[in-house]
């Protein structure tokens, strides 16, 4: 019942390798999406997803006790955007008949997945796999409905609601 962990989990980091590391992938992935989307919707999708798949893990974890600590939810979440954007892109630039187009960006985000996301002996690869997943829906969901440019106020509106999510989640903890 505690929401806020979702999302506070997604600020806490075990060591200096672990955030340098989310910090580099997760903004290469942001990078990608920024231009395409705006930086307001693209951190909104990013950290939605990062959220969507702590919410996941803990709920397929139940009352086992489990912990987790890290923004490489978030980040898998934007890989998870990326590949569902880029397979919506396919649907629409070439038809719906041929559907194995669509299997280059999904192999290459589960390649990535299954590379950057498995090492480690502490990895919680479940909750990278909920990140990517959440990621990819809410991707694939955008790309379906046209990735209309958003104007400038709603980028910035996005932006602020990610932040205002996590002053919340940050007051609920305390």
């Amino acid at each position: 019942g505690e929401w806020h962990r979702a999302l506070t989990a997604l600020c806490l980091h075990a060591d200096l390798s672990h955030l340098a590391a989310n910090l580099v992938f997760g903004g290469l992935f942001l990078m990608f999406l920024s231009p395409r989307l705006g930086a307001g919707v693209a951190w909104l999708l990013v950290v939605g997803a990062g959220f969507a798949g702590n919410l996941l893990n803990a709920w397929v974890y139940g009352e086992q006790g489990h912990r987790s600590l890290g923004a490489s939810t978030a980040v898998f979440g934007g890989l998870g955007v990326l590949v569902g954007l880029e397979m919506i892109a396919v649907l629409r630039g070439r038809g719906w008949g041929p559907v194995r187009r669509m299997i280059l960006p999904l192999g290459a985000g589960l390649a990535l997945l299954a590379w950057l996301g498995t090492e480690g002996e502490q990895t919680d690869i479940l909750a990278h796999l909920w990140g990517f997943l959440a990621g990819l829906g809410s991707g694939a969901a955008y790309g379906l409905c046209g990735e209309t440019p958003v104007a400038r106020w709603a980028r910035a509106l996005a932006g602020g609601a990610v932040w205002a999510a996590l002053i919340l989640a940050w007051a609920a903890a305390w």
